[in-house]
């Protein structure tokens, strides 16, 4: 008679159980190889987004103000995702304006991430080799050189950080349902323990990124699939445990609201149809799975790329129509192909079927995917050519690594980088624009002018281009283009701050003083904390012989931001000229 009060525990792994020199022996690979791989990332530099998130965002400055680190500017990748924020400002404080500080901590999320993978597939694999396969997936995944940009470019860690949780989700989860309560309450401190770490690790990755919504899903899928054998035992044996996972939607639903779409550029009705997004993504994966068994060629920033044609669009939706029909089949069979092809899915689905306006693909949605291709390609390598597929894994890593190292060297370069992706994709204004504010930053801003009049040619209502192109312009002596350009600049954003002060700059080196007066003034008004708007008008003042009040100008630049350069030694000459005698 079987005594249904007691728990049975459910061993996914061999009977014999792996040896721990073998589990030693994969996690010293894993870890070796992701240090190996990442390690010259620790050279890379702040760019692109970055620098809004993380060097000219007020709320990571202090990591014990609460109030404003788990409150982050909408405008920035950080936006709504406060536990990330939170990691910056920790950053911050250890490393303050140190990339490589930044650069050590996305590469210990990683590798964590990656050795959380290794722990799900050799506590899930049945048989002698299960310890093997696993590593070899766990290295594959960590060296692979389309997880680069999340990891290398640092703002990405919402990706990874992401991962991290999913993955510790999972993990956790496996762990505390090894023992299966077959009556409420039947179970343990320790699988308890392990449960309720699952719960932390999934409501703290809905405050990391969107793209944890499906965790819940897929974690009660595995149950059903491994561990349960249907949905109403896993309900009736964990019903608080779910109640309390499936609550996390509550708090990711909060913080999406609050972001407004994210600032207006993802969402229905932000300026991109729904058909023709969804008809875009498509090539997206295809091109994901492409770059999975070979990654060439990576692209920093694909911006958009519409589909043209049928016979572009129909082979992409047979390939993914297979793949979900393959999935669906799994799970109706309830075996692992369907939850783990679930998750492949479920894990795009956000940035697949939310439009956005600014990119139709990025390589680092694909930092958990990956896992599953992998996973596929390693598995089915192994059930149909056996134990010898097993050596060929290490060397696959080592080539992988290799081309990781490579692409790592471009994130040091921002020139170098911006190059590279405007060369892969030349018709991207995004990317145009970025190589020409890059070209400006390294003192070149006559090479600088030609990206970014290809970049307002491809996108004539482009307000950065416009914005960089005056700027551009008026550093290479072009005055009449960059009061030009200015001027457009200002008709496209009104409400620009930026936009005014940059044109108030050129109409200040044409000497036409009250425009340029008129510029800084709506800059201020727009943005009353614009420390370089109030310095400028001071620059207007003292040009204008009225040095008293450029001195109170100065004063107030100083104000808001002490580090203005120059400022100090112009309101020490404006303070001079108003102590000098009159003639």
């Amino acid at each position: 008679m079987v005594n249904t009060n007691r728990c049975v525990r459910l061993e996914a792994i061999s009977s014999a159980g792996p040896r721990p020199r073998a589990i030693l022996i994969a996690v010293l690979a894993i870890i070796a190889g992701g240090l190996g791989a990442f390690s010259n990332s620790f050279s890379g530099r702040f760019i692109f987004d970055d620098l809004l998130a993380l060097t000219q965002n007020p709320t990571t400055e202090h990591w014990w103000r609460l109030d404003q680190v788990l409150r982050p500017p909408i405008d920035t990748t950080t936006g709504g995702r406060p536990v990330l924020n939170f990691t910056f400002a920790i950053d911050r404080a250890i490393f303050g304006q140190k990339p490589a500080g930044y650069h050590i901590g996305n590469l210990a999320i990683h590798i964590g991430a990656a050795l959380l993978l290794f722990g799900l597939i050799w506590r899930r694999w049945k048989g002698p080799d299960g310890v093997w396969i696993a590593g070899a997936i766990g290295l594959l995944w960590v060296v692979h050189p389309l997880q680069t940009e999340s990891v290398t470019y640092i703002v990405q860690r919402a990706e990874s950080l992401m991962g991290f949780f999913y993955l510790l989700t999972l993990y956790a989860f496996v762990r505390g349902s090894a023992t299966f309560p077959l009556r409420q309450g039947c179970g343990g401190r320790a699988g308890r323990a392990w449960l309720y770490l699952s719960l932390a690790a999934c409501w703290l990755g809905m405050a990391t990124k969107e793209a944890m919504v499906s965790a819940p899903l897929v974690v009660l899928l595995y149950d059903r699939a491994f561990v349960a054998g249907s949905f109403g035992a896993a309900w009736r044996g964990r019903r608080g445990y779910y109640l309390a996972l499936f609550g996390s939607w509550a708090l990711l639903a909060f913080l999406i609201l609050g972001t407004h779409g994210r600032g207006g550029t993802v969402g229905i009705g932000f300026g991109v149809g729904v058909i023709q997004y969804w008809t875009s993504q498509f090539p997206a994966i295809v091109r994901y799975l492409w770059l999975s068994f070979w990654p060439h060629p990576l692209v920093f920033d694909y911006g958009t790329e519409w589909v043209d044609s049928l016979t572009e669009l129909v082979p992409c939706v047979a390939v993914v129509g297979l793949l979900v029909g393959v999935t669906i089949a799994g799970l109706r069979r309830n075996t692992a192909v369907g939850v783990w092809g679930c998750g492949f899915f479920a894990v795009l689905a956000p940035t697949s079927l939310m439009p956005g306006i600014r990119q139709t693909a990025a390589e680092h949605r694909m930092y958990l995917p990956l896992a599953v291709v992998l996973g596929a390609a390693v598995a089915g390598a192994y059930a149909a050519w056996g134990r010898r597929t097993l050596w060929l894994w290490p060397a696959a890593a080592v080539a992988l690594g290799c081309a990781t190292y490579s692409r790592n060297w471009l994130y040091a370069h921002p020139v170098a980088l911006w190059q590279d992706t405007v060369s892969k994709r030349p018709t991207n204004p995004y990317s145009r624009n970025n190589y020409g504010g890059a070209l400006l930053e390294a003192h070149l801003p006559a090479n600088a002018a030609i990206q970014l009049r290809e970049s307002v040619r491809l996108k004539a209502d482009f307000l950065e281009g416009h914005t960089n192109l005056c700027t551009a312009l008026l550093s290479s002596g072009d005055l009449p283009g960059a009061l030009r350009e200015g001027a457009i600049a200002v008709k496209l954003g009104e409400q620009n701050a930026g936009v005014h002060n940059n044109y108030g700059v050129a109409l200040l080196t044409a000497r036409r003083f009250p425009e340029a007066q008129a510029q800084f003034e709506a800059a201020l008004r727009l943005n009353p904390q614009f420390g370089e708007a109030a310095n400028n008008l001071g620059n207007v003042k003292l040009r204008t012989n009225h040095p008293a009040e450029a001195a109170d100008w100065y004063r107030r630049a100083l104000a808001i931001n002490p580090h203005l350069p120059r400022t100090q030694e112009l309101l020490r000459q404006a303070e001079a000229l108003r102590a000098k005698p009159p003639p």
